[in-house]
This record gives structure tokens, sequence and C-alpha cells, in this order.
């Protein structure tokens, strides 16, 4: 156990001290009017989610674990909200797949998926859960770096301590060189909710043969993605039966 902690830590620094793709990325991302234009409109168009505190009727669960991460510096956790009827499912996503998972992909780079628990990697067939720990995100990964920003980075800070403090056309800038890297769509449910699938290695994940099959024919994701574009209103049992 002493030696696996030291690993742990040694992972852990490396990590930390490694500078992410999405950064790079980032860094060397082309900015244009338009784009700026639309962020601006973004950020006045924003207004706060205000979560209301409901009677519990069963016993209560134990609090979760707060984790920092890059985008709910800004963003609240439950991020989806436009569409009313899917917005619940894409939301519990976010309670264990990081963003950046589904709203960052670069062409032709090999990325693959693992858990991150804030800066340790978290890798295990032997998982007898399917979510190691609480606090853990299943996260893209490049050469064993992971892509997204931890909070020892210094852009990470910079953001997190200067904000609000910036006047609106430098807010506009930062936050368009956030997103300039990043799919507003995400990618699509088929992406890992198909037995074709190849972005998951159910194996590296710790996912079970049952697990593996109930995330490859979720019904909720096979509907989705077979509607398509298609403005979904109202999601009935019987449409999942299909």
């Amino acid at each position: 156990m002493k030696i696996f902690s030291i690993i742990l830590l040694f992972v852990s620094i490396n990590l930390a001290n490694a500078d992410s793709l999405y950064f790079s990325y980032l860094e060397n991302a082309s900015i244009d009017a338009e784009f700026l234009e639309r962020i601006e409109k973004k950020l006045q168009e924003y207004q706060e989610i205000k979560v209301k505190k409901l009677p519990t009727f069963h016993q209560a669960n134990k609090q979760a674990v707060k984790v920092e991460r890059f985008c709910t510096l800004c963003h609240n956790e439950l991020a989806h909200r436009k569409n009313v009827a899917v917005r619940s499912f894409l939301n519990a996503h976010s309670r264990f797949i990081s963003c950046e998972t589904c709203h960052f992909v670069p062409k032709n780079v090999p990325l693959i998926y693992r858990w991150l628990q804030n800066d340790a990697s978290i890798e295990s067939e032997k998982n007898s859960l399917l979510q190691p720990h609480p606090a853990a995100h299943l996260s893209p990964f490049l050469k064993g770096v992971p892509v997204v920003l931890l909070p020892e980075h210094p852009f990470f800070q910079k953001v997190k301590t200067k904000w609000q403090n910036l006047i609106r056309v430098e807010q506009v800038k930062l936050a368009a060189k956030i997103h300039a890297p990043l799919k507003e769509k995400g990618i699509s449910c088929k992406s890992c909710h198909d037995a074709e699938q190849k972005m998951l290695e159910f194996p590296r994940i710790g996912a079970s043969k049952k697990q593996q099959q109930a995330i490859e024919q979720n019904k909720i994701a096979r509907f989705l993605d077979k509607a398509g574009d298609k403005p979904v209103k109202l999601i009935r049992l019987n449409d999942l039966l299909d």
C-alpha cells in the first residue's frame, strides 16, 4: 500500500507539471470578430441558476464530493439547460464525466479516456465500481497527460482569481480564448452508447461486461441519437421501447 501511494504521488506530481493539450490549443486559437460577437452575446444573456432546496421525502444522501474543475469556475454544475426534455440526461453525465470528454475533440489526435481524480490518474481492471471515487471524472488523456486544466495550472488560477475584476471587453476576449478549442454541441450519444463505438476501452475504466452492455444499449441515448437534430419536446415511455 505504501509503495502504491508513492507511485500515485509520483504520477500526480508529473501530471501537475505537464501541460495540457487543451491549453496548447487555447493558446494558439485564432479568434475572429464574429466569434467574439457570439461570445459577447452569450455573456450578456447568461443568467446564474439558483438551485432551490426542496423538502426531502427519503433519507438524505451524503453530501457530494465537491471537485474544483476548470469549466465550473464559470459554468454551473448543471450546465445543460436549453433543451428541457433532455437536459437532465445530459447534466447527469457531468457528475462523472469531464466537460472536455464531450466538448474537446481535436482531429487526428489519439486520445484515451480514463478516470481522473483531482490530479491523479486512476486505471484499474479490477475495480468493482465503474466510478472508482465520487470525485473521479472520466477524462481525456494524451500520452499519459490529462487534457483538462488542473487547479495547479497558472491559467486555471488566472481565470479563477481575475475574471470578476476584468472589464467586459477583456472578459469577452478571455471567454473567446477559453471556448475556441471546444465544440458547443459536443459529441453524439452514439460515440459511447453503441456496440460499434471506439471511444471507450471498457476494461481500462473498470467496467464489467454487464456495465458495458448497459452503456452501449442505453435506451435514452439510442432515442436521442435517432432524433438527431430534431427538437425533442417530450420523451414518452413507448419511445424507449423501440
